[in-house]
């Protein structure tokens, strides 16, 4: 069974039908204490996801007064912590016009009216390719959202661009390697505003103060975390391919097998 969770409590019954199972594929390492808390006692792997081929390394070229761009998720709900971006970016940068946040949403998405004109709200369904044409036109991503693994940030560290990511859940794993850490504010309630999560568990805050200085240095230091950029975008496509995951995934599907087989098949006498 493979799935994962953002919160530190799984939903009722999950841990009655992941114990029904042979072996649970999560992953991330946060979620395997997690899981046994919450009483898994099948055998649990953990299996980092894949990035896509269609994320390459790109050269970032900006023409003279273009503005530092950074790009944030804003969707799901507060799980993606959109509006912390929002947030840090005017604590950082006010109206200045150098700089500019893009928030991505889908086309179903509803966005509060937002006075700064340097903050854009996209609202559109992309494919991988069109969200490596929008990676490229931006130099830096802010993701501090409470995720089960982070394939967006990890997506664009892939390209040679900046991710700066919450040191807490699914994107803390190899952190240092690809991208910058947000720091956490302690833990607080989690999944608020949905319908049928909120209070389960809790997950990481976001510290708003570190977010806003760590935008500060990387747009201050921008020529530095480009050519940084390249070493971390050969780590991530060499650490997370799709084909290793499903090797690996493949490995752990053919040993639970033969064990279930072992343990049905009738004894001799």
């Amino acid at each position: 069974w493979l799935t994962m969770f953002e919160s530190n409590r799984l939903p009722f019954l999950w841990s009655d039908i992941l114990n029904t199972t042979q072996h649970v594929i999560v992953p991330a390492t946060f979620q395997e204490p997690i899981f046994r808390q919450s009483g898994v006692t099948t055998p649990i792997s953990v299996v980092p996801l894949g990035v896509s081929e269609q994320f390459q390394y790109t050269q970032r070229t900006r023409k003279p007064g273009e503005p530092y761009t950074f790009l944030s998720f804003a969707d799901r709900g507060r799980r993606k912590g959109w509006e912390y971006a929002g947030f840090a970016f005017m604590r950082a940068f006010g109206d200045d016009p150098n700089y500019r946040l893009i928030l991505k949403g889908r086309k179903e998405n509803q966005f509060p009216v937002v006075a700064n004109p340097n903050i854009q709200m996209l609202k559109a369904d992309m494919t991988d390719e069109q969200l490596a044409a929008l990676y490229e036109q931006c130099d830096c991503m802010i993701f501090p959202g409470r995720e089960g693994f982070g394939l967006p940030p990890r997506e664009f560290a892939a390209t040679g661009g900046t991710s700066i990511a919450l040191n807490w859940g699914g994107t803390a794993d190899d952190l240092s390697m690809w991208g910058l850490p947000i720091a956490s504010a302690g833990m607080e309630t989690a999944w608020k505003g949905h319908a049928t999560l909120e209070g389960l568990g809790e997950w990481a805050a976001v510290d708003v103060d570190d977010l806003a200085q760590t935008m500060k240095h990387v747009a201050a230091n921008r020529d530095y975390y480009r050519e940084r950029g390249q070493q971390q975008s050969a780590y991530v496509r060499m650490k997370y391919k799709w084909a290793t995951f499903a090797e690996q995934v493949r490995d752990i599907w053919m040993e639970a097998c033969t064990t279930y087989d072992q343990r049905t098949l009738p004894r001799a006498v």
